[in-house]
């Protein structure tokens, strides 16, 4: 099961998210583009489907994902895209993107209830996919 919280998906592929909370959010794309670095080698390897999978051209056949993003980030557009075309591709997919939120509201479980909700929710959903029989 895919389990993702707030997934960068995309590469260097311009979103309207990316646009609209570029500065001033929490995570800005500054932050994103450097993370980004940490993990490919060059700009090239940023637009590998291995590194955005929400570049690959078939989606078919991946396990259920569960598909969590925050209203005022960066990243909020290219997750929906991706669990769109997850389930146009045939898989199950549940997403859904927290209203009034930022990127990283999950750390911040302990004095806000949408980030405690989310976190049970992901939580029933890795608990009924494991408790699941084995086929």
């Amino acid at each position: 099961m895919q389990v993702l919280f707030y997934p960068a998906t995309l590469g260097t592929e311009e979103t309207r998210s990316r646009q609209l909370f570029a500065k001033g959010f929490f995570l800005s794309m500054a932050m994103v583009e450097w993370y980004g670095h940490q993990y490919a080698r060059s700009i090239e390897d940023a637009d590998d489907v291995r590194f955005a999978p929400g570049l690959q051209t078939n989606l078919s056949g991946l396990p259920p994902a569960w598909i969590m993003t925050a209203e005022c980030d960066p990243l909020r557009d290219e997750a929906a895209m991706y669990a769109d075309r997850l389930q146009q591709a045939g898989n199950t997919v549940t997403y859904s993107c927290a209203p009034g939120t930022l990127h990283g509201f999950l750390l911040f479980y302990p004095v806000m209830w949408k980030a405690r909700r989310v976190l049970r929710e992901s939580g029933k959903a890795l608990r009924k996919v494991f408790s699941a029989p084995q086929v």
